[in-house]
């Protein structure tokens, strides 16, 4: 029988033995989708990831969506557009949030209507 040490060795085993097929899986693919990528990509998702704070997948949503725009940018066009993308959406949250805080704060009234209290399902 094996021990949570034991199969936590076991999976680290296997990382390490598949660990090329992975970087390249990861490098490649987003969502299931094989995309044509530069082999600068997943370096690029990695640091946008850590200085904006975010996911990688996020970000690599983000520079995959600029790409199928144009498959041309160049490296520093495609960095500084994704920036700019992430500020822009990340503008829009946050322009949605009081929405929220007002249909939250509505939604604990006694007369609330049902599909904003959660009483009844929609």
């Amino acid at each position: 029988m094996l021990t949570a040490g034991d199969a936590k060795q076991d999976l680290f085993n296997d990382l390490i033995l598949n660990k090329a097929r992975l970087r390249d899986l990861l490098g490649r693919s987003l969502n299931s989708n094989s995309l044509a990528i530069n082999a600068d990509f997943p370096q690029q998702a990695i640091f946008l990831a850590q200085q904006l704070k975010c996911s990688k997948k996020y970000i690599t949503s983000i520079l995959d969506a600029i790409m199928a725009i144009d498959p041309s940018v160049g490296v520093v066009n495609l960095i500084e557009a994704t920036v700019a993308e992430f500020h822009q959406q990340h503008h829009h949250h946050m322009n949605c949030l009081p929405y929220l805080f007002e249909a939250a704060e509505l939604a604990q009234l006694p007369d609330a209507p049902g599909c904003i209290s959660g009483s009844r399902r929609l």
